[in-house]
């Protein structure tokens, strides 16, 4: 197992597309520049999960390249949702799960149309199910188990024609 930080200089490697820091015993932030703040514009896979990480994450990943982006499994990971990701037309895959934003899912969710899963299991969501999750139209699989989420499902879900597992 690795263990300590990130050095915020891996951000400033321009040619990297890659980056696996999951199952480790890493701790600290993550490095803003592992997002808009390196040079990092070709990055399109980004996990750090089942590590120690801690704090909001400020960016991570490019809006333009990245499509995978998993910080599940970071209990420590706090603030509310990541609003920077709603910028992220690419992204694929997004994983929150098991992490401690708290907070509501933002109105706006369906914008992320390009989505396939979205996991947010056990991350102090509260709130109401935003019926822009059903815009979601090409995503397979939705996992917002384990929260302190309220109301109904809402009927817009019904337009979720690819959606195979919906937990909640």
């Amino acid at each position: 197992l690795i263990s300590g930080t990130i050095p915020p200089l891996v951000g400033f490697i321009p040619s990297l597309k890659y980056v696996d820091y999951s199952n480790n015993d890493l701790t600290g932030t993550l490095p803003q520049t592992l997002g808009r703040f390196g040079l990092m514009t070709k990055i399109e896979y980004i996990s750090a999960a089942n590590n120690q990480f801690e704090g909001p994450i400020v960016t991570l990943g490019y809006p333009e390249t990245t499509r995978h982006i998993d910080v599940s499994n970071n209990k420590n990971l706090e603030g509310g949702f990541p609003s920077f990701l709603l910028e992220y037309k690419a992204l694929e895959y997004l994983d929150l799960s098991n992490t401690d934003f708290k907070g509501q899912l933002p109105q706006n969710i369906g914008d992320l149309k390009s989505l396939l899963y979205f996991g947010a299991k056990d991350s102090g969501l509260s709130g109401a199910i935003p019926s822009s999750l059903g815009n979601l139209g090409q995503v397979t699989q939705v996992d917002i188990s384990k929260n302190s989420l309220s109301g109904s499902i809402p009927p817009a879900l019904g337009m979720m024609n690819s959606l195979r597992v919906f937990q909640a």
